[in-house]
């Protein structure tokens, strides 16, 4: 439908950005997506989407907001819950960064070897960030 047409010429143009640029734009294109779309491919073009905006957007709380929601989608319960600590981790959310991390890290398979780096990572930063808040008060 009108929907996937969109998808399509959205994402021929995204090919023309770069750095930056081409990260916020696929986030927007991921956002839309997520939004509209039913179909699986689709939100498969919007994790992809969202993947390679992650190398400038990584910081981005929207981003492992509309990923968690994508994840979710597509019934992959470890990376929602990984992209629910990243979100609650950039926003200074730090024990729910870590309850989510911990859900992840039992929802991942064990051979997604990244990921579950990444969740004991988050724990342990979240809990170092939180160790310097008790600190500061």
């Amino acid at each position: 439908g009108m929907v996937e047409d969109a998808a399509v010429a959205y994402n021929k143009s995204l090919k023309l950005l770069h750095g930056q640029d081409a990260a916020q734009a696929k986030v927007a294109f991921a956002s839309a997506i997520l939004a509209l779309a039913k179909d699986e491919d689709l939100i498969e073009l919007a994790i992809k989407s969202l993947k390679e905006a992650k190398i400038f957007e990584y910081d981005s709380p929207f981003l492992f907001k509309q990923l968690a929601g994508a994840y979710d989608k597509v019934g992959d319960v470890g990376r929602s819950f990984l992209a629910l600590a990243e979100f609650n981790f950039w926003r200074g959310e730090n024990e729910k960064a870590v309850k989510y991390a911990k859900k992840a890290k039992e929802e991942l398979p064990g051979n997604a070897r990244e990921e579950l780096l990444r969740a004991d990572d988050l724990i342990e930063l979240a809990k170092e960030k939180e160790g310097s808040k008790e600190k500061e008060s």
